[in-house]
């Protein structure tokens, strides 16, 4: 029985010795125990920034049977601060709040769990002391001399913002610290580049900074206008383009001069009446602030005085005449009027009148005798306009009297031209007929053999008929205001008579008094009244008085001098050209 049980016990002892497991050696507290490093390592250790200066360090860690964590720091080149925190088992995270915000300056962490005199293995991290810096510098432009600056704000716990100013090609200079994200400037230099740079800051340590320039140039006035109120009267009118300008300076010059300020304005309009006259004047304006200017904007004009326009003289009666003229402007102090009779001395300031009028009567004139040309122009002060000029002479219809002999003659408008109604009789010298050239002048009276003059003029073919010029002569036998028709001139008129097939007939005298018969188609309708004078031959023969009348022309044709010929036979006008030695008649046309 006792051995059953003894062996029964060895068995049971047996059997609980073999079914036990060996028990595991995973504490990290166990001295005796062989845990890999990594396996009960923290995990998952990053680094955020809460602020400028201070970092925030997290990590994972699973449930283990731990006492804590270490943490050991190391700045820059320094050496390592081991277990420099200790932290308890439930910790997952610690602030560092002793960053020095300094970019060349690193922070490096390491941390571990540790149990007893183990510790894992460590999980590293590191960071640096950036601050971060502005950016989307903005600059607005609020007057020319006042700008605000603006930028996004990427730091917690700076100390502010650094504003650095500089100019082209200068160096940067600290304008200010502040603790806002907008500065504004009001003392910077104009008409340059300006540059401006912001950081953020803590202590002595500065982030990167952003960077933004604007051109500080002062806006040109543009668009200058010139109007004339009066002569001696402009105004000015510019656009400006800017804000903040202390106002227009306003410059003037005059042809080849130099510029001169003439005042400071703060409209953008300015009235000048003081500037010379019968010259081009310039102007120009240009922004300023203080001793800076903008560019400047020119603008020219005339500035001569407007002469009176449509000068009319208009005679009364002989001895009367009325001048009238248009003037449109003002601003003048009046009218002079200078006058010349024939081909005398020009009176000067003959007369003066106010700026109101715009006609004058001249009386106690001789226009028989006379020419009259007159010219007017306006004045102010010393200056003067151009002079507009016209002259008048008998009007057609009064009586011209020739002032070299005292002849008298009728005178007669058909159509647009003014004709005397008689034969020229102007002698200066008579000849025989026998005597004559091409070339020099030469005068006779038909029937007239002698060489008097006086004798000449008492005869009756003399004061019937005129006198007989060869061509020579013909050409300068006019009175003064009166000319050689030409060839056109007397086309003219024979057209405007209905043609050389009848106007003969409308020119000639009616009758046979001085025509012989039978006078054929004479009406004498245009009152012309052309007398039968003859003509002289180049070889001194007088011959046709009563049949034939001829009048010269000034044009030539192949070389021989044209004429107009009527004959007692025919109403027709003839046209044709002889020798320069005939002796024809004259009749004068008025000059236009």
């Amino acid at each position: 029985m006792k051995t059953k049980i003894s062996q029964s016990l060895i068995f049971l002892l047996l059997t609980f010795i073999f079914s036990c497991e060996k028990p595991e050696r995973n504490n990290p507290w166990d001295e005796k125990a062989n845990i890999d490093p990594l396996s009960w390592a923290p995990q998952n250790l990053q680094i955020e920034d809460v602020s400028i200066t201070e970092k925030k360090l997290t990590w994972t860690y699973d449930d283990k049977n731990i006492e804590g964590f270490k943490l050991d720091r190391k700045k820059g080149d320094e050496s390592w601060q081991v277990a420099y925190q200790i932290f308890p088992k439930e910790t997952r995270s610690w602030n560092d709040a002793e960053i020095i915000p300094d970019p060349d300056l690193t922070y490096s962490y390491r941390i571990y769990a540790y149990a007893g005199s183990h510790n894992s293995a460590e999980q590293f991290v590191s960071t640096s002391g950036v601050i971060a810096a502005p950016n989307n510098l903005q600059i607005s432009k609020n007057l020319i001399t006042f700008v605000t600056l603006t930028w996004q704000d990427n730091s917690t716990g700076a100390d502010g913002f650094k504003v650095e100013r500089k100019y082209e090609g200068g160096d940067w200079i600290q304008l200010t610290a502040i603790t806002t994200n907008s500065y504004e400037d009001d003392d910077f230099d104009l008409n340059t580049q300006v540059y401006y740079r912001v950081c953020s800051y803590v202590g002595s340590y500065n982030s990167s900074w952003v960077v933004n320039d604007f051109n500080a140039t002062i806006p040109s006035p543009t668009d200058l206008q010139i109007t004339n109120s009066t002569i001696t009267s402009v105004t000015l009118n510019w656009q400006f383009n800017s804000t903040g300008e202390d106002g227009f300076k306003i410059e003037r010059k005059y042809e080849g001069g130099s510029w001169e300020q003439l005042t400071t304005v703060t409209a953008n309009n300015y009235e000048d009446t003081d500037f010379d006259l019968n010259t081009q004047v310039y102007y120009r304006v240009c922004a300023y602030v203080g001793t800076y200017n903008s560019s400047w904007v020119e603008n020219d004009f005339d500035a001569t005085i407007p002469p009176p326009e449509n000068l009319d003289i208009t005679a009364n009666s002989v001895t009367t005449v009325t001048l009238s003229w248009d003037y449109s402007h003002s601003g003048h102090e009046g009218f002079k009027i200078d006058r010349q009779v024939n081909e005398g001395a020009w009176e000067g300031e003959f007369e003066t009148l106010n700026a109101g009028q715009t006609s004058f009567s001249d009386n106690g004139l001789d226009l028989n005798n006379n020419i009259y040309s007159y010219r007017i122009y306006a004045f102010y002060n010393q200056y003067q306009s151009t002079k507009t000029e016209n002259l008048i002479t008998l009007k057609c219809g009064y009586p011209l009297i020739d002032t070299r002999d005292g002849n008298e003659y009728e005178t007669l408008e058909i159509g647009n031209q003014c004709w005397i109604k008689e034969n020229l009789a102007y002698l200066p010298s008579v000849s025989p007929p026998s005597n004559g050239s091409e070339t020099n002048p030469y005068y006779y009276v038909y029937d007239y053999q002698g060489t008097n003059v006086s004798e000449a003029k008492a005869t009756s073919k003399y004061q019937t008929y005129g006198v007989l010029y060869n061509w020579p002569a013909s050409l300068d036998a006019c009175p003064t205001g009166w000319h050689l028709s030409t060839d056109d001139e007397w086309t003219v008129l024979i057209d405007y008579l209905g043609g050389e097939s009848v106007a003969g007939g409308k020119m000639k005298e009616i009758g046979t008094i001085h025509w012989d018969s039978p006078n054929t188609g004479a009406t004498n309708s245009s009152g012309f009244t052309a007398l039968p004078g003859g003509r002289r031959y180049s070889n001194g023969f007088l011959t046709y008085l009563g049949y034939i009348g001829d009048w010269w022309s000034s044009s030539v044709h192949s070389g021989y001098p044209l004429y107009r010929s009527l004959n007692s036979t025919s109403g027709r006008s003839y046209r044709d050209y002889d020798s320069k030695a005939y002796g024809f008649s004259v009749r004068c046309l008025k000059d236009n």
